[in-house]
């Protein structure tokens, strides 16, 4: 998809698991390839955001967030999300951080930090 989107002279990025455990074969695929996000992280690529080709981007905050915003912060986001939903109704949580990857053996090569 991120190639049919490039082709067309949309920016792509990808972040999450895969995006941390295989960023340099990600970067053949994407502009912007992100570890940790933060906002700043965010806010440094949307101001950027400009194609980044034939290699893509790492960028990452330098751990995962602390904490992330309650269902009652993301209702904004989430109940335009449930009014289109023909049948199922199903409020997204976040369930957990996950494994912060800060052990060597993790993380093959460090992504670039922002701020």
């Amino acid at each position: 998809m991120s190639n049919l989107f490039r082709s067309r002279g949309a920016v792509t990025a990808l972040g999450g698991p895969h995006a941390r455990c295989y960023p340099e074969d990600a970067q053949k695929y994407f502009d912007y390839v992100l570890g940790f996000t933060n906002r700043s992280v965010i806010g440094d690529v949307l101001a950027d955001c400009a194609p980044h080709r034939p290699v893509g981007v790492r960028i990452a905050a330098s751990r995962q967030p602390e904490e992330l915003p309650g269902t009652e912060e993301r209702w904004k986001f989430i109940e335009p999300t449930l009014r289109k939903a023909p049948v199922i109704k199903i409020v997204p949580m976040i369930g957990s951080l996950g494994c912060p990857y800060t052990c060597s053996f993790a993380s093959i090569r460090p992504f670039r930090t922002s701020r």
